[in-house]
């Protein structure tokens, strides 16, 4: 069955955005009658009957509801520099979000190459990733912070900062889940030293990923993967 994403399911009856819509009919054909599965972002999917072929505001009926069958038991909330390469941050959000991510994060800090980000460009990725995995669940994209800024903020729950300088730094895929867990992503070049401090002033406790060092994107998909994995033991 088709999925289509549609943020409001408060009433029996709902009307897809234009692009849904347009994709619903237009692309994949649907005619009034057919069935289709609508998903809400927030963990909600519905089956619905498709009540006209109206390219810009297609209406539906819903027929049943389901609750999402792959959250995660806990939250993932991935804190990460944007990397030079559009593409490869895109890469990123679209394989944390099949993974099951919590929210996005992006940070800048002292050597990020990329300074500006296109949230709605992101957001239609990780649309796109949720409806593909068959998820229910879209991750918050949130705007873009310094650094500086946005570790002073309260983050209640678990708290690792992953770099790649010497120092005593635990395997992140050993630490078991909490309810919440914060992972912080350094730029290419990675975090700083000052930053590195800072951050573990704030009790962010330094985590390794591995011997290797991986790309910035790799590494945060690598962080969602040790607590997707612990989570479903």
């Amino acid at each position: 069955m088709d999925i289509f994403y549609l943020p409001d399911t408060g009433k029996r009856e709902l009307f897809l955005g234009p692009a849904e819509s347009n994709h619903c009919v237009g692309v994949m054909r649907h005619k009034k009658g057919d069935r289709i599965r609508i998903i809400d972002g927030k963990g909600g999917a519905f089956e619905a009957e498709l009540l006209n072929e109206d390219r810009k505001a297609c209406r539906v009926s819903i027929v049943s509801k389901e609750e999402d069958m792959y959250p995660l038991p806990g939250k993932v909330h991935i804190v990460i520099a944007p990397t030079k390469n559009m593409d490869r941050f895109e890469f990123f959000v679209e394989k944390a979000t099949e993974i099951g991510v919590t929210s996005i994060t992006p940070i800048l800090c002292q050597r990020s190459e990329r300074r500006k980000l296109r949230s709605d460009r992101l957001e239609k990725v990780a649309i796109a990733a949720m409806k593909q995995s068959g998820k229910a669940f879209l991750p918050e994209i949130r705007e873009m912070e310094k650094f500086q800024k946005w570790i002073l903020r309260d983050h209640p729950g678990a708290k690792y900062i992953a770099h790649c300088m010497e120092g005593n730094r635990i395997e992140l895929w050993d630490m078991p889940p909490a309810e919440e867990n914060w992972v912080l992503i350094g730029p290419e070049g990675d975090f700083t030293s000052a930053e590195i401090e800072t951050a573990i002033s704030h009790e962010f406790q330094p985590v390794t990923l591995g011997k290797y060092r991986l790309r910035t994107e790799t590494a945060g998909i690598v962080a969602c993967t040790s607590f997707s994995f612990g989570m479903h033991k």
